[in-house]
């Protein structure tokens, strides 16, 4: 008998335990990768310096690592959850995070925004050149500017 009140207190416990919209987004943004940390978002922004800046000291960039604040990103992007989902949607999200195929797309995420960047930037500078050969072709500019230009 003893048992059987303690798994039903027990149980009224965790239904009554409820997490506010906020703790959910917090759980959504951490489920979905959105952590920023695991997609190397931090070093990646400080490598384009460092290639920017050969000549800078390896001291500063650690020094400047330190003052970037990841979680002024991640607390914002949460932000743009509460603000276009409602909490219902922000359950839906939830469990597709936690299902087999939401796991995939998060594992995948990182490879596929990197091949995704490489192909965007690739489409674009394609699109340049193109526009760039077609004013010259038209007698708007004189000679086509260099590549990437």
């Amino acid at each position: 008998m003893k048992k059987i009140v303690f798994v039903g207190i027990f149980l009224s416990c965790i239904s009554g335990y409820s997490q506010t919209k906020k703790e959910k987004i917090a759980e959504l943004v951490q489920l979905s990768g959105i952590g920023f940390q695991k997609m190397g978002l931090k070093g990646r922004f400080i490598q384009e310096f460092k290639n920017r800046y050969p000549s800078v000291t390896e001291a500063f960039w650690k020094g400047i690592e330190q003052k970037i604040d990841i979680n002024e990103l991640i607390n914002k992007t949460g932000i743009l959850f509460e603000k276009y989902y409602s909490e219902e949607e922000i359950d839906e999200l939830l469990k597709f995070y936690k299902s087999p195929l939401g796991k995939k797309m998060i594992e995948n995420m990182p490879q596929i925004m990197k091949e995704g960047e490489e192909a965007g930037r690739n489409w674009a500078q394609k699109t340049v050149d193109q526009i760039n050969n077609e004013l010259t072709k038209e007698g708007y500019l004189q000679s086509p500017p260099p590549p990437g230009k």
